[in-house]
């Protein structure tokens, strides 16, 4: 995979396909495979995603103040600039969502359209639907990757797995981070910081944009993604197939979504 150089970080990036560039990424705790998978190989796009500050083989972590939305939206900024790209569809899956948006209210020029999957943030910092996350980041500190079994013990990650087995599933992966000290500062910056847009911000953006969202999803929930999907207003909200009641279909779900999105049609 192609890597290009920001503060003295090394960002770890796909670039594959042809059509109108697709800048599409990940979520917290993932890398830049998420979006490719969940994109798969039909999409008449360029597809260009990248593993963030923290996230997959983007070393070194660099400053930990950096672990933001903001900064985040910043580095994809400073990828598009790399591969000489004016404009492009701009995307991202939960955590990759608010970074879209933060792009889009700094660099309203460079967002085509916007694609939001499932998101996790709006306008506030530390959600409280994300609360479980500085459990996961309190038992990395505690035990590294053994802390996984501390942390499914606790009676919260109990009630998100009897809500959500994808997102329990999701929780669990954290602790296979190569190291867990840098995952749970990840986790803990991240969480807390401030997405970097207001309801007047999000209202002033005039592109069309694509809000994909689903039920028994207690990180990503649907009430969010039909506010953000009323505030922004050229927006469509579709609603998919849960992953937690079938992860294949949600899959082909969300690329119908984008496919139907990106030619003009109702998904």
């Amino acid at each position: 995979m192609p890597q290009f150089l920001r503060d003295g970080i090394a960002f770890d990036y796909v670039d594959r396909g042809q059509g109108p560039a697709f800048l599409f990424q990940h979520g917290l705790g993932a890398q830049a495979q998420q979006p490719v998978e969940l994109a798969g190989d039909d999409l008449p796009v360029r597809l260009v995603a990248m593993s963030g500050r923290g996230h997959g083989a983007t070393q070194p972590l660099g400053d930990p103040r950096l672990l933001s939305i903001d900064a985040f939206a910043d580095d994809l900024a400073a990828l598009a600039h790399h591969l000489d790209l004016p404009r492009a569809i701009v995307g991202g899956i939960s955590m990759g969502a608010a970074v879209a948006l933060r792009l889009a209210v700094r660099q309203p020029a460079l967002v085509e359209r916007l694609v939001l999957v499932r998101p996790a943030w709006l306008t506030r910092p530390a959600p409280p639907h994300l609360d479980i996350l500085r459990l996961v980041a309190r038992h990395l500190r505690a035990a590294g990757c053994d802390g996984v079994a501390g942390f499914v013990a606790e009676p919260d990650y109990g009630r998100v797995l009897a809500q959500s087995p994808d997102n329990a599933a999701s929780l669990c992966r954290q602790f296979e981070a190569e190291r867990p000290e840098e995952r749970a500062t990840v986790l803990e910056h991240v969480v807390d910081c401030d997405p970097g847009v207001s309801e007047a911000d999000l209202a002033d953006l005039a592109m069309p944009a694509l809000v994909i969202a689903n039920g028994e999803d207690p990180m990503h929930p649907l009430a969010l993604a039909e506010r953000l999907a009323r505030l922004l207003p050229g927006a469509s909200l579709c609603r998919v197939t849960s992953k937690s009641v079938d992860p294949l279909r949600h899959g082909d779900d969300v690329r119908r979504a984008i496919a139907a999105f990106l030619a003009g049609r109702p998904c």
